[in-house]
């Protein structure tokens, strides 16, 4: 697992110019998304992986800030497979949000994409970490050859 720093909520102390670009990502703001997009070429490399990210906490709308960034990290990497919304939340997270919760709420659209794959598991905020353990099970339940998670 390798973050890229931490994030403190708004009514946090240590709330930071960091934790205000987390924010911004989750609302899709160009300015977060490019700035995320170039600490992320700042340790990827252009290599045989699929991308994948954690699927937001509601089913109604697939789209997110990290979702975004992820696929303007496949159209600069030529080797990277685009399997950002391979991970679907077929029903909303309930309020504790456990691994059992996100295993009952997300599947993957297409195992047979994910089978023997490297893949790159990307999310913006890890908290209790169990959106990706749910995450990473379910990827290598359908066969992924190794799972790399990027925070």
């Amino acid at each position: 697992m390798f973050y890229l720093g931490f994030y403190c909520p708004k009514d946090d102390d240590n709330f930071n110019e960091y934790s205000h670009s987390i924010l911004e990502l989750k609302d899709k703001k160009e300015r977060a998304i490019n700035s995320f997009l170039q600490k992320f070429r700042d340790v990827l490399s252009n290599e045989d992986i699929a991308i994948v990210t954690v699927p937001p906490h509601t089913s109604t709308n697939p789209s997110s800030g990290i979702r975004e960034l992820a696929i303007q990290l496949v159209q600069l990497y030529p080797k990277f497979t685009n399997l950002v919304f391979s991970l679907e939340r077929f029903k909303d997270s309930v309020r504790d949000r456990t691994i059992g919760d996100h295993l009952k709420s997300i599947r993957v659209s297409d195992q047979s994409l994910i089978k023997d794959k490297k893949v790159i598991l990307i999310d913006d905020v890890l908290t209790t970490g169990s959106s990706i353990i749910a995450c990473s099970k379910l990827l290598v339940d359908s066969g992924a050859k190794s799972i790399k998670v990027i925070i």
